[in-house]
C-alpha cells in the first residue's frame, strides 16, 4: 500500500509526496502555506484517485476534470498531472519516465492511494512525545525530522537532502517544460464560441466598421474641404476631381485618382498618429 508523507521543504512550505511500496517517490504536491491546505491536497487526491487517464501525447478521447493527464516534457520524457474537479493541478509525477508504460505504472500507484496512510513528518519533538507518551519516533538532532524506530539518523538526513534536491529539480522542470496544450472544446456551440474568442471576431468587426466609416468621413473631408481649400491657394485645384490629361487626342481622367491618393495619404497619417498615441498610453 502506498503512503503519503507530509513534510516541510527548504523554504518552510508544507508539501506532500506519495511513496510506493518500494519507498520510491511517485508523485509530489504543490507548496502550501498552511498544514491544513496540504492535507486538503492529499484528501483531494484520495477523492479523485480513480479519475480517468487522458493521454495527450496521442490522438484520443479527452476528459473533463478530475483527470490524470499524461504528457511529454521538454526533454521528451513522459510525465503526468492529476487535475482536481476545479481544474487545479494537485499533484505531479516526481520524475520524467523514459517509457509510457513506466509512467502508467506510476499512475497505477496513485490509483491505489484511496486509503493510503498519511504520515506527518513536520511535528515537533515535544508534540510527538506528548501524543505518544514516550513511544514517539526518534528525532534527528540535525534535521529535527521524526524518524521511525527502524530508521537510522543517516537515512533521515539522506531523505531530507533528497527532498530538497527534488524540490529544486521540480522548480527547474516547471520553468523549462512546455505547458500542455489546452483541451479543445466539444460540441458545435462550444467550438463556435471558442472560434469567436480565439480570433477576436467581435473586435475585428468593430474595427472594420469604425475603419469603414472613418474612411468615408476622411474622404468627404478631403473632397469637400481640403481640395476647395487648396483651390484658394492654387488656381484650378478646386476642380481637381474633374481634372483630365490629353494624350494623342485621348483624354484620361485622373482627377478621381489624385483625390483618392490624397485621401489615402491623409488616412495613413491619421492612423500613424493614432498608433503612436495608443503606444504612449499603453493601449493595445
Amino acid at each position: 500500500m502506498p503512503k503519503f508523507q507530509v513534510y516541510k521543504d527548504a523554504a518552510g512550505k508544507y508539501r506532500f509526496r506519495l511513496r510506493a511500496d518500494n519507498n520510491k517517490i511517485v508523485a509530489v504536491g504543490e507548496a502550501y502555506e498552511q498544514y491544513a491546505g496540504c492535507i486538503n491536497g492529499i484528501k483531494s487526491i484520495q477523492r479523485n484517485f480513480k479519475a480517468p487517464v487522458e493521454d495527450i501525447t496521442v490522438e484520443g478521447k479527452r476528459f473533463s476534470n478530475p483527470k490524470v493527464q499524461v504528457y511529454k516534457d521538454n526533454a521528451g520524457k513522459f510525465r503526468f498531472h492529476l487535475y482536481a474537479r476545479n481544474g487545479e493541478i494537485i499533484a505531479d509525477s516526481s520524475e520524467g519516465y523514459e517509457t509510457k508504460d513506466a509512467c502508467f505504472n506510476g499512475i497505477d500507484v496513485v490509483g491505489q492511494s484511496g486509503d493510503a496512510e498519511i504520515k506527518d513528518l513536520t511535528e515537533s519533538e515535544e508534540a510527538t512525545a506528548e501524543k505518544t507518551h514516550d513511544a514517539s519516533p526518534i528525532m534527528s538532532a540535525v534535521t529535527k525530522t521524526p524518524q521511525s524506530i527502524e530508521m537510522s539518523k543517516p537515512e533521515v538526513i539522506t531523505m531530507d537532502k533528497e527532498d530538497e534536491i527534488l524540490a529544486e529539480l521540480k522548480k527547474i522542470s516547471a520553468a523549462l517544460e512546455k505547458a500542455p496544450p489546452p483541451t479543445p472544446p466539444k460540441g458545435f456551440v462550444n467550438e463556435f464560441k471558442d472560434f469567436l474568442s480565439k480570433y477576436k471576431i467581435f473586435g475585428l468587426a468593430v474595427a472594420f466598421i469604425l475603419a469603414l466609416y472613418a474612411g468615408i468621413l476622411i474622404q468627404a473631408l478631403v473632397k469637400d474641404f481640403i481640395i476647395p481649400l487648396l483651390g484658394l491657394a492654387i488656381p484650378g485645384m478646386a476642380n481637381l476631381a474633374t481634372y483630365a490629361v490629353g494624350v494623342m487626342s485621348q483624354s484620361f481622367g485622373i482627377g478621381d485618382f489624385l483625390v483618392a491618393l490624397i485621401t489615402f495619404i491623409i488616412v495613413a497619417l491619421i492612423v500613424f498618429v493614432i498608433v503612436k498615441v495608443a503606444k504612449k498610453w499603453h493601449i493595445e
